[in-house]
């Protein structure tokens, strides 16, 4: 993403050899150059081959923001799921922390691609606007993604699929202090202009992508109804879907004790809510997953000190227990207007 700093990812050491019998090629005509020149040093045999060795550049750190509406992040509207393919048109019924939710789509279930994407778009987003332009070579090399291909297709499907998603549930709205229930998209409108020599001919540069987000979205961002964080953090040191998508719900989730307790019961609303359907078919894979993305998740936050699976009082319960440092939730606050001034 070249605004924030992110560079593409680096492509591997490549060797280029040039045939010994050509007398014209580069290498041959550099030594006899050198021998014109009367540079001794130069050994007339070394024009019997030429090696190149192109060094790969040390890819920097992702940078920039990424940013997510607070309902969105407590919703279940991602499936997790790999095989998500099998279902292009329907609706899915769900109950999550927030209330039931009903999704309808007609170009499949969002999954953890669109989460990112989304994730990315917001994190772009500036007071004062309720659009968001950019290149689709930029965001795919903050995905670390090549833009060219069935990759730079799939973000693109990506996109379309969110504008094709209609979610009806309740949210709730902290600016009002109320629960209401309403029926919206992330996204208004979504344009993808493609520049070409001829009406089939090859693109001639990455496709430009502009995203209008919906007014709800638009009312809950100006509210400062969201979290941020790094990039980096996010999708460069989070590299399980299911980790990034937990990290998602608990910046959500304000907590109590200044923001450094957090408890959840863990059953299928917990499951519903993350994507997955292994709350019911397989608890104990559930347990676990959350154990291993509790783990790097505060491996890769400082802030995060524990995220722990413990015993409830009665057989069989389970509880997620995150335990946060004391200053979370002042520089969540500090990040925001730092991120995002007022206009």
């Amino acid at each position: 993403m070249r605004p924030s700093g992110t560079q593409a990812q680096a492509e591997p050491a490549s060797e280029v050899l040039v045939d010994p019998i050509d007398d014209d090629a580069p290498w041959h005509r550099f030594v006899r150059k050198r021998l014109a020149e009367g540079e001794g040093n130069v050994d007339a045999d070394d024009a019997d081959q030429l090696e190149i060795s192109v060094q790969a550049p040390s890819r920097s750190q992702l940078s920039g923001i990424g940013r997510f509406e607070n309902n969105l992040a407590r919703k279940g509207f991602f499936d997790l799921r790999t095989n998500r393919e099998e279902e292009s048109t329907g609706s899915q019924q769900k109950t999550d922390l927030v209330g039931k939710t009903t999704l309808t789509f007609t170009m499949g279930a969002l999954g953890p691609l669109e989460m990112d994407c989304i994730a990315w778009t917001m994190g772009r987003w500036q007071q004062g606007t309720d659009a968001v332009t950019f290149g689709l070579r930029e965001l795919c090399r903050s995905l670390g993604v090549s833009w060219k291909g069935q990759k730079g297709n799939a973000i693109k499907d990506a996109f379309m699929r969110i504008k094709a998603t209609t979610i009806t549930g309740r949210v709730w709205d902290a600016t009002e202090r109320k629960h209401t229930t309403i029926v919206f998209s992330i996204f208004d409108r979504v344009e993808i202009v493609e520049e070409r020599a001829s009406e089939h001919g090859p693109a001639t540069r990455a496709a430009g992508i502009k995203v209008v987000l919906s007014e709800w979205v638009l009312s809950q961002l100006r509210a400062g109804q969201y979290s941020d964080f790094e990039w980096k953090d996010y999708r460069g040191k989070l590299t399980a879907a299911f980790s990034r998508r937990l990290y998602l719900l608990l910046e959500s989730q304000e907590g109590t004790d200044g923001g450094t307790l957090w408890r959840v019961l863990i059953d299928d609303v917990l499951g519903q809510t993350l994507g997955t359907l292994d709350a019911t078919r397989n608890a104990s894979r559930f347990r676990a997953n959350l154990r291993a993305s509790g783990t790097e998740i505060c491996a890769a936050l400082s802030q995060y000190r524990s995220i722990t699976v413990v015993a409830g009082q009665r057989r069989g319960e389970y509880w997620l227990e995150v335990r946060r440092s004391l200053g979370w939730r002042e520089q969540r606050l500090a990040r925001r207007r730092n991120t995002l001034p007022a206009v």
